[in-house]
């Protein structure tokens, strides 16, 4: 089933119940799409109303897709769920057995829920996109609610293999008492930190990294810090499998909610950061 219409300039269309948005040089298209061959009528059109209102002018939603990120994965899948989507491109990951949907989200007034970690669990996304090599810029944004107790060591995303036996690629994670964006090229491991994430509040972060510098920032009603390192390490071209809320090799579980992930081919500036927060939390 599919269904086309044009509404504020928009072109949309519906198959099934799952929600994309591509922009083209004319028009903004969203796309629901569903696994089922047949979807339910009732279930496309309330995907579509959603996609509608996550496009709406002045929501979280829109904010971010004014920036173009390259995947917008708002983790608002209805429990039960066996994939997660995202808004922009056709991307989509498989939800692993403890991972709960359909949680509270991060946003405040916004009815889009998130997904819950167990601390023994993951969602798998497809590699390929999110691999940027020699001194690619990139930018990983998310809001992240840590469980209480949790945290020694525990990554929110990761895309991270071996290329001749050196670790390459990049991490999002809790260690130690810290919040790390950590980078791994020829030319060694570059991390910087942040302070640890409160637990049972809801943080947004947002790591960038510009050709030549690391950088993370943290923003929560209790936490506001910016941090950056030098990094000018060429990364070899490599294929891998990226993960939410794990390390590539089923270790370093997260415990708790995360929401909201996008993710930039280009350095996302800092005050588009501040700006996203802002209307998150209420700020608008």
């Amino acid at each position: 089933m599919t269904t086309r219409g044009v509404i504020a300039g928009s072109v949309l269309a519906v198959v099934g119940c799952q929600a994309l948005l591509t922009d083209t040089p004319k028009e903004r298209v969203i796309v629901v799409q569903g696994s089922d061959a047949q979807p339910d009528a009732s279930d496309a059109a309330a995907a579509l109303d959603v996609a509608l209102g996550d496009a709406a002018d002045g929501s979280y939603a829109s904010e971010v897709l004014a920036d173009h990120p390259i995947a917008y994965f708002r983790l608002g899948e209805p429990k039960g769920a066996p994939w997660v989507s995202s808004l922009v491109q056709n991307v989509s990951g498989t939800v692993a057995t403890g991972v709960s949907l359909g949680v509270p989200g991060a946003l405040a007034g916004d009815r889009d829920t998130a997904a819950s970690f167990d601390g023994a669990t993951k969602i798998t996304l497809p590699g390929g996109p999110f691999v940027f090599a020699e001194r690619h810029a990139f930018s990983i944004e998310l809001w992240v609610l840590p469980q209480a107790g949790s945290g020694t060591y525990e990554h929110l995303f990761s895309c991270e293999t071996d290329v001749a036996g050196q670790r390459t690629g990049y991490n999002l994670l809790r260690i130690g008492g810290v919040t790390r964006f950590e980078r791994f090229s020829m030319a060694g491991e570059p991390n910087v930190n942040g302070p640890d994430l409160p637990p049972n509040e809801w943080a947004h972060l947002l790591a960038v990294y510009d050709g030549n510098t690391l950088t993370l920032s943290i923003r929560s009603a209790s936490v506001t810090n910016a941090a950056l390192v030098s990094d000018v390490g060429v990364v070899p071209t490599y294929a891998t499998a990226a993960y939410i809320g794990m390390k590539r090799d089923d270790s370093a579980h997260f415990a708790g909610v995360i929401d909201e992930l996008a993710i930039y081919d280009y350095a996302l500036p800092d005050e588009r950061g501040e700006r996203h927060y802002a209307v998150g939390v209420g700020r608008r």
